[in-house]
């Protein structure tokens, strides 16, 4: 008799354990798989407890898993792991840290992970300021289709910082980018058609990045310069890496 009530004990426990990972919002199977060491599943906890979509956002715990997965030399955790170290979110800020775990990711053709440890050379956060590494890490990543850093490296052509000035070039990553609707790179397109004198593609361009605005200051924005660019001579795109414009 008293087996028969430790096994029903158990079998209570493991139900409660079930259904508090249930309420929770993660798999019990995925839990049991992370606690196992698998890297994926943790990488997936991670994920979980980074963003608070599926359980009550913890960056702490995010980190503590991520840093599993990350370990085991999971690009995607590596990369999300110097992201909370960058934004010291569940971790003490740690610029050098992030730029750590950003380069292992990017040494196995992250595009993320590429496009964020760019940033950091671009602006010289954890490192030594370096245009020319943070261009190669933009292209690096722009190759396999991010936009943002299709726009950053654009920037850099068009002023002729880490790489030799190249308008078209320029024009032609904010195409592209553009295409996949990235703001700024919509407008730095508009003020390359209206330097060229292509006006009515100017327009186009500046109308489709007023669509694509992510909040109501960034459409206000667009839409005094749409007024400029009817009515006054362009300016030389003044917007700063990173597609924060």
């Amino acid at each position: 008799m008293r087996h028969v009530h430790l096994l029903t004990a158990w079998v209570l426990a493991i139900a409660i354990s079930q259904l508090w990972a249930q309420r929770n919002g993660i798999d019990p199977a995925l839990l049991k798989k992370a606690d196992g060491g698998d890297a994926r599943a943790q990488l997936a906890v991670g994920e979980a407890y980074a963003s608070g979509v599926a359980v009550p956002q913890d960056y702490s715990k995010a980190a503590s898993w991520l840093r599993k997965a990350a370990d085991s030399g999971v690009a995607q955790a590596q990369d999300q792991l110097g992201r909370l170290y960058e934004s010291g979110n569940g971790v003490e800020q740690d610029d050098a840290r992030a730029a750590l775990w950003y380069r292992r990711a990017a040494e196995q053709n992250l595009a993320s992970a590429q496009l964020h440890l760019g940033l950091l050379y671009d602006h010289g956060n954890g490192v030594a300021q370096d245009f020319t590494r943070a261009a190669m890490l933009y292209k690096n990543a722009a190759v396999q289709g991010l936009p943002e850093a299709q726009y950053n490296l654009g920037t850099m052509f068009e002023r002729g910082i880490g790489v030799q000035k190249d308008y078209t070039q320029a024009a032609d990553l904010y195409r592209r980018a553009a295409e996949k609707g990235n703001a700024a790179a919509q407008f730095n397109l508009a003020i390359a058609y209206r330097a060229a004198g292509d006006d009515a593609q100017a327009l186009a361009a500046m109308e489709r990045a007023r669509e694509v605005a992510a909040d109501d200051a960034t459409r206000k924005r667009v839409d005094d310069l749409l007024a400029r660019l009817k009515g006054a001579p362009a300016e030389a795109p003044g917007a700063p890496s990173g597609g924060a414009w």
